[in-house]
């Protein structure tokens, strides 16, 4: 049984609670992804995506509300990745992304994340076995959560566990290193809520902000400080190594990474 977001966010409140259950969440998924990988064949699945890659860079689009129709038209021909509930805003585009990655349990109900159109549908392990998958193009991945918001790892070898910590989007840039990816450009990462939490579950901002470019009213928990956390991972990951994460949100709050106009990376 899923536990609903407003108990999840009672349980957030008692010291020790959250990361008891975050704890618990993890063995029960790596239980079933166990099994589940026993049946399937990881290596062949990740080296087939490597093989599939179609260029050196690729753009992760967030649902932030700086997304505009006028600049999801100039992506069709580009390797994209798309998370939790952008098929909301499939109207706005004649083209489908090469890959879907869903790690938000609350996001799609099962019969949407079975009518997904993707090149590649991944699905965190959580979300899969909490749902009945029946796809051909889908595919579970080990997430785990990272438990405190200093002490979050970027994962270079994903076959056996991709580290979750607190965004969608750092889970898609382990992914997008390691099947190759030289350069990642982010569009709609607007990095700013309605409703922000601490790492404690206290409420520190609530405001009429809008969450996403589609129009539905955000419930989402966001812990701003883990969310950064990570995005200041992935970027002293990045300068260790070949690999270059920009930042091409029009406005936003998200100032980590390097930025670049969309119009400036599409010329090259």
């Amino acid at each position: 049984m899923l536990v609903s977001k407003e108990t999840r966010q009672k349980i957030y409140k008692i010291p020790g609670a959250r990361k008891l259950a975050w704890i618990i969440v993890d063995l029960n998924n790596r239980r079933y992804y166990n099994s589940w990988a026993k049946e399937h064949d990881i290596k062949r699945f990740w080296a087939n995506l490597k093989k599939d890659r179609r260029k050196e860079r690729c753009f992760i689009i967030g649902n932030g509300p700086s997304i505009c129709k006028e600049d999801l038209a100039k992506l069709g021909n580009e390797d994209c990745f798309v998370s939790n509930r952008f098929c909301y805003g499939y109207d706005m585009i004649e083209w489908r992304p090469k890959y879907y990655v869903v790690q938000d349990i609350y996001a799609l109900s099962a019969s949407e994340l079975n009518n997904l159109e993707a090149s590649y549908c991944l699905f965190g392990s959580y979300v899969w076995r909490k749902n009945t998958i029946k796809k051909d193009n889908a595919w579970c991945i080990p997430t785990r959560r990272a438990l405190s918001v200093n002490k979050i790892r970027f994962g270079s070898s994903l076959e056996d566990e991709i580290v979750s910590a607190y965004t969608v989007t750092f889970t898609i840039m382990q992914i997008a290193y390691y099947l190759g990816y030289k350069e990642v450009y982010l569009l709609g990462i607007d990095h700013k809520f309605p409703c922000v939490h601490d790492d404690k579950g206290n409420i520190i901002s609530n405001t009429e902000e809008r969450a996403h470019f589609f129009n539905e009213k955000s419930t989402e928990m966001i812990n701003i400080e883990g969310m950064t956390n990570a995005y200041i991972c992935a970027e002293k990951f990045a300068k260790q190594h070949d690999f270059h994460i920009y930042n091409c949100t029009r406005g936003g709050k998200l100032e980590v990474f390097q930025r670049k106009s969309l119009e400036e990376v599409l010329r090259c």
